[in-house]
């Protein structure tokens, strides 16, 4: 988890104090292990599979920690670029969500973990998709003709 539990119930807490409205978000559990196999070759897939074994073995960690510390990029790239995307809407379009206590508002409160303030940033400024607000690209499982075999293949 990349913001604790107590940080979430500080959050939460003090919205609901305040009477402000709370969303919660991260990008859908199936589109971002699709868009991973569907962006990724598969030797590279494996690749990124040993180092993550052999490092969670060595450190006696789990997998997906020892993915976190030898591949970051791979794991939190997807949660970052949407999260972004989600930010950069919810800015430009604040009724885009279809929830009217967003309508009039002014601040957004944004708790997340140390390397997301650094990279969400990054993507709102620097990433075309997220910056000219193309939450479709970002949000939409990526077509199905880019599979693995597709690239390598040329008659499919």
């Amino acid at each position: 988890m990349r913001v604790s539990k107590k940080a979430l119930t500080v959050a939460a807490t003090w919205a609901d104090m305040h009477n402000k409205p709370v969303m919660l978000g991260d990008i859908p559990w199936q589109l971002l292990r699709y868009n991973l196999v569907q962006e990724n070759h598969m030797v590279n897939l494996q690749e990124m599979l040993g180092q993550s074994l052999s490092y969670a073995h060595a450190e006696n960690e789990s997998v997906h920690e020892g993915t976190l510390r030898t591949n970051p990029h791979f794991l939190l790239h997807s949660h970052d670029q949407y999260m972004a995307a989600i930010l950069q809407s919810l800015s430009d379009e604040p009724d885009a969500f279809d929830r009217p206590e967003l309508a009039d508002m002014e601040t957004v409160f944004v708790v997340c973990g140390y390397g997301q303030s650094r990279s969400i940033p990054h993507y709102i400024y620097q990433s075309p998709k997220v910056k000219e607000n193309k939450l479709s690209e970002v949000c939409d499982f990526l077509p199905r003709y880019q599979t693995l075999m597709s690239r390598d293949t040329a008659e499919m």
